[in-house]
């Protein structure tokens, strides 16, 4: 019985969305009012607000270890077996994804470790001759990365992107996969233009501003690429009707 209760408290607390809890507590918009609705750190940093987003990202992966280390140190003397233990951590990241508080719509971006933003949420290493941020382990071991664009499914980045970051010269975001198709559609459709994968990340991040930025706001984005090549990955992954 202590099992259950155990998976199931680790559920809710997975459940628990740190972008809400980040938003309120910095007056921001409700992260399931813009951008992708997603309420997670990808969403939070469309506000523009850095520090919101990094809060929301460390909750949402603190809130995950918490449970897991609560279980490990009570497994003595509550009889909880290794497989209970597990079943904690995945029970607390189904609740990050699909939280009962609100609805079953959860974050899937970064936090989720399913991406390729290594400038966002990688760690300095070196990779192919060159010190930069990698998606790496704590060994140094390279992470699988995840990404709809193949241009950009790559665990690091080039070190003078790198420096650019580090010294605030410019700011370095990511967008989701299920935005970059949805912005490659409208951009098709009101433009004639098929951009590539690469470069619409850009057009997603843009589009998720809205609601975010003055009426008077002038916004111009480098589209590089065509996305003729990328009609095949498009359409595997959202069939024309």
């Amino acid at each position: 019985m202590a099992s259950w209760l155990f998976v199931l408290a680790a559920y809710l607390i997975g459940s628990v969305s740190f972008a809400v809890v980040v938003s309120k507590l910095f007056a921001l918009p409700d992260p399931h009012s813009y951008g992708s609705g997603n309420p997670g750190a990808t969403n939070v940093l469309r506000t523009g607000n850095r520090r919101a987003a990094v809060l929301t990202l460390l909750g949402d992966v603190l809130k995950g270890v918490a449970a897991v280390l609560l279980a490990k140190a009570l497994a003595p003397d509550l009889g909880l077996s290794t497989l209970t233990v597990m079943g904690v951590g995945l029970a607390a990241f189904l609740g990050h994804l699909y939280p009962v508080y609100h609805r079953f719509a959860g974050g899937q971006g970064v936090a989720t470790g399913k991406h390729a933003a290594s400038i966002v949420a990688g760690t300095p290493g070196i990779l192919h001759g060159a010190r930069s941020y990698l998606l790496q382990d704590e060994e140094g071991q390279v992470l699988d990365t995840e990404s709809i664009s193949a241009g950009l499914d790559y665990p690091g980045v080039g070190p003078e992107h790198c420096y650019l970051s580090d010294i605030g010269r410019a700011q370095y975001v990511a967008a989701e996969d299920a935005d970059v198709l949805e912005t490659f559609g409208l951009l098709t459709r009101i433009e004639g233009i098929l951009p590539a994968l690469e470069s619409t990340h850009a057009l997603a991040y843009v589009a998720g501003l809205k609601g975010t930025l003055a009426p008077e706001t002038v916004v111009m984005v480098n589209l590089a690429g065509r996305g003729d090549k990328d009609v095949g990955i498009v359409e595997a992954h959202r069939p024309l009707e």
